[in-house]
Formats: C-alpha cells, sequence, structure tokens
C-alpha cells in the first residue's frame, strides 16, 4: 500500500514537471522561419512621440503658500507647495482639493474650467503639460481672497 503511495506521488511529480516545461518558453530556440509582415492597427489621435512610447506629461499644481489638500484622481491627499504628476496623453485627471484646518476654500486657475473655478473638484485633460494653481486663503478679516499673505 505504501509503495502505491510513493509510485502515485512520483507519477503526479514528474506530471506537474512536465506540464511546466511545455508551458515554459524555451530560451535556447530560436525561430526558425521570418515573420510574415507586421498588422498595425491606427487608433484615432494616437500619438506617436520620437521615442516611440506615448511619453507622460507633466501636472504642476501650485498649492499656494500649501494651504490646501490636494488629490489627483482620488489618490493620496498631498498639501505641499508644489504637487508635480507624470500623467499620459489624453488623460483627463481628477482634481480635488480641498482647504486644510483654519483656512476656508478659494479656486483653481489653469484646470479645463478656467481660472477662477470656485469647486474644489474640477479636470485636467493632458493634452500637454500643465500648470495649475489652488488657492485656500486664510478666512476674513484677515485673509486674502488671493492666497496673498
Amino acid at each position: 500500500m505504501r509503495a502505491r503511495a510513493i509510485w502515485a506521488a512520483g507519477l503526479v511529480f514528474f506530471w506537474v514537471q512536465g506540464t511546466q516545461a511545455r508551458t515554459l518558453p524555451s530560451p535556447t530556440l530560436a525561430p526558425t522561419h521570418a515573420p510574415g509582415p507586421a498588422s498595425v492597427a491606427v487608433v484615432a489621435d494616437d500619438e506617436i512621440f520620437p521615442n516611440s512610447f506615448e511619453a507622460p506629461f507633466d501636472l504642476t499644481i501650485t498649492n499656494d503658500v500649501a494651504w490646501c489638500s490636494v488629490t489627483i484622481d482620488g489618490g493620496a491627499p498631498d498639501s505641499s507647495g508644489t504637487i508635480n504628476a507624470s500623467i499620459f496623453p489624453g488623460i483627463v485627471a481628477k482634481l480635488h482639493a480641498e482647504p486644510l484646518a483654519g483656512f476656508i476654500w478659494g479656486f483653481w486657475n489653469g484646470t479645463d474650467d478656467g481660472d477662477g473655478y470656485t469647486q474644489m473638484d474640477t479636470t485636467v485633460t493632458m493634452t500637454s503639460d500643465r500648470g495649475v494653481e489652488v488657492c485656500c486663503p486664510i478666512p476674513p478679516p484677515y485673509g486674502h481672497p488671493d492666497c496673498s499673505l
């Protein structure tokens, strides 16, 4: 009985090894014939860059005096003075900002919605490098609505 169990285990082991050997490509085998002509599908508005890859564009968000908490596409909040992201061409980046404690919501400049946009959610369509500004000023009577000190 024990010999039969060992024999069965060995059979399974060699069967699995054989299966793995058949599914892994062999690095030493070279093709025996040249491939046929390549077929290239063209997608409308597809861009090919000089390095043959679609290089990402730079999105730079200037967070005036770092008084806003900013997220890009629902990512981690960032309250840095300058926030940088690399985003591929054609992507519509969703931006959200909220004032940090002690500040109030202000506006966005340079987004798809234009300058002085007063909603916390906006978008930026990446067709080139983009620069955006976000402002969360000090509340009145001490603050300035344009985020200047």
